[in-house]
């Protein structure tokens, strides 16, 4: 729980980063991401003079021709004794990665941070769009000295209206993020966006969201099923939530981003490539449309690699 005080408003969670981090990293220090991670977590760093710090993390078989991520927490654990490296971002869910941490991995990030005195920033703007059966534990819960960002952008598809939130329970800390949020001139959000995040907070906003989720469900199992049937060689992140599978490529000889201009230019299907996250041998979809429009950019996808590769 959390109260009104605790909370800054933002035009975005990528605003919302860029201030934390100017606001509590020092020019020069590292910064700890859990790498494949998303691409803007690189650039908030390096934008505030800060260096990256590379966590990677373990891939492993998960059955079904699936694989899953663990988190590498004696590597952590060695990053995070080191005095230069000040923070940690938390993907949670992780993008592209598909996990949704569980309570005693976050639990092991959050006595590791705390031991050796690294701040937590926990991005958390996937945090309703968990797949059946996985359940969304925030950080905030096990960490009271964490900075918490959330908004409703990307369940309800509202990005365009600009609103999301920094929920940080430390007064100190709060004070410094509020600064630099405003030293960043991000302190005003459009106020269509405040009415869309009330609305999307609703009973009745929750009764679309169950709806949306149940059909992204069922586009992941669709694209799961599609892909492992016509390129069993190229195996996908179980995907615990999001909306964004991460496929392994590095069967066909060829980078992600060389198969994602390929892609694109044979069939005019964009997808994004792994070097985006830290590691060129995936590519990441996106099912968050009509099942008929994934049915039409899969079925290229397919041709276009088993044509060419």
């Amino acid at each position: 729980e959390f109260s009104r005080e605790d909370v800054i408003y933002i035009p975005g969670v990528v605003p919302a980063l860029s201030a934390i981090i100017k606001a509590l990293v020092p020019v020069g220090n590292g910064v700890i991401v859990m790498t494949p991670v998303y691409n803007c977590f690189f650039s908030s760093v390096r934008n505030n003079g800060c260096e990256v710090v590379e966590c990677p993390l373990e891939s492993h078989p998960a059955g079904d021709g699936e694989f899953s991520y663990s988190i590498d927490f004696p590597l952590l654990e060695e990053l995070a004794s080191d005095p230069r490296n000040s923070m940690l971002i938390l993907c949670n869910p992780h993008n592209p990665g598909g996990r949704v941490w569980t309570v005693e991995e976050m639990t092991r990030v959050r006595d590791i941070c705390r031991s050796h005195g690294v701040q937590v920033l926990s991005d958390e703007i996937h945090c309703e769009l968990t797949m059946p059966g996985y359940k969304y534990t925030p950080y905030g819960i096990l960490d009271p000295e964490a900075v918490v960002c959330v908004a409703p952008t990307k369940a309800f598809n509202i990005a365009g209206l600009q609103i999301a939130n920094i929920v940080c329970r430390n007064p100190h800390t709060l004070a410094l993020v509020n600064r630099a949020v405003n030293i960043n001139e991000v302190c005003d959000v459009n106020p269509l966006g405040v009415e869309a995040l009330i609305a999307a907070y609703t009973p009745d906003g929750k009764e679309w969201l169950d709806a949306v989720k149940a059909y992204l469900a069922a586009n992941w199992q669709y694209t799961r099923d599609l892909l492992s049937e016509q390129l069993p060689q190229c195996p996908l992140a179980r995907l615990e939530a999001t909306y964004l599978p991460w496929l392994d490529v590095s069967s066909l000889g060829v980078t992600g981003s060389r198969l994602a201009d390929m892609i694109e230019r044979e069939c005019n299907v964009k997808v994004n490539s792994g070097a985006m996250y830290g590691d060129d041998r995936y590519i990441r979809l996106n099912i968050a449309c009509s099942r008929s429009l994934l049915d039409e950019a899969l079925t290229r996808i397919i041709a276009v690699i088993k044509s060419r590769l």
